[in-house]
């Protein structure tokens, strides 16, 4: 007995995800050229896109940049992949110079990027090595929720700071490491990077008599909690009375670290010596770090 005419009593459902069969579109374009009663030829023009009598077109390009770029596929593995994938043979060449295309092309990206970063009320800044040809550079980055550029150069200092073009125009907070180059920068409110403390502090805590540095990665912790509760409130401040424990703690341990790590006595000149200003100082004392 067939059951098209029963009653439904129920339903099960189950999804599959595919892709659909993965081949390239290949657009012909045709200029024609015609002669006119006095014997002039004029020729139509062709896309912008269709350069050369065979050329890659704007998605496959913006495809292979995000490949090499975004993912850090090596360049000869997208050939592979454009070959397999999509039986379009693009040679390791074409795929640099699409990159360096690309890159080019942001110029004016890049500039409104940097006006919304001076614009900001609080810009993240860091920097951090990559080798690049068997050479040391330094990859520089300011960073907001939402925006991020980074700055690549051989230096690490100010100069290279400079070239990025976003702190010495910004005139809100920029929050850092603490690196002493970073200081130079007195049109900003300076607020240190507690991604970085809580990474010293685990250093710190390691070594016998610093059982204030976890103390205090607790009570970093347990006041970011507090101003996340407060933010999904509506607060945009906690009140005084939240911050005047807060502030006591907060000096309690401070006051802990340093008699647990008093100044050390030399006869050193004090000051930085400006030719060393890619070095990084030491933020702790030397049988602090790792």
């Amino acid at each position: 007995m067939g059951l098209d005419d029963a009653a439904v009593v129920g339903e099960l459902t189950r999804q599959v995800f595919d892709l659909p069969p993965v081949e390239a579109v290949v657009t012909e374009h045709c200029a024609q050229r015609r002669r006119c009663g006095y014997g002039t030829d004029t020729a139509a023009a062709f896309a912008a896109e269709a350069t050369a009598a065979t050329c890659d077109g704007p998605d496959l390009r913006a495809l292979v940049c995000y490949l090499v770029v975004r993912q850090h596929i090596p360049i000869a593995r997208v050939g592979e992949l454009m070959r397999d994938a999509y039986k379009i043979p693009v040679s390791t060449g074409t795929i640099v110079a699409m990159v360096q295309q690309g890159a080019g092309m942001l110029e004016e990206f890049l500039d409104s990027l940097r006006e919304q970063l001076v614009a900001s009320d609080v810009v993240h800044a860091d920097e951090t090595g990559l080798g690049i040809e068997a050479s040391l550079h330094w990859v520089h980055s300011a960073s907001t929720a939402m925006l991020t550029l980074y700055h690549l150069d051989e230096r690490r200092g100010t100069v290279a700071i400079d070239a990025m073009g976003v702190l010495a125009r910004l005139c809100g907070v920029v929050v850092h490491d603490g690196w002493s180059p970073y200081r130079n920068y007195t049109n900003v409110t300076h607020a240190l990077c507690n991604a970085h403390h809580l990474r010293e502090l685990d250093a710190a805590g390691e070594t016998e008599g610093q059982q204030w540095a976890y103390e205090m990665i607790v009570f970093l912790a347990g006041t970011c909690q507090q101003v996340l509760d407060a933010k999904a409130t509506g607060a945009t401040c906690l009140t005084a009375d939240q911050l005047t424990p807060i502030r006591a703690r907060s000096n309690t341990i401070i006051a802990a670290g340093h008699s647990a790590n008093p100044p050390p006595h030399t006869n050193s000149p004090s000051g930085t010596d400006p030719k060393n200003e890619d070095r990084e100082p030491s933020r702790a004392p030397r049988h602090l770090r790792r």
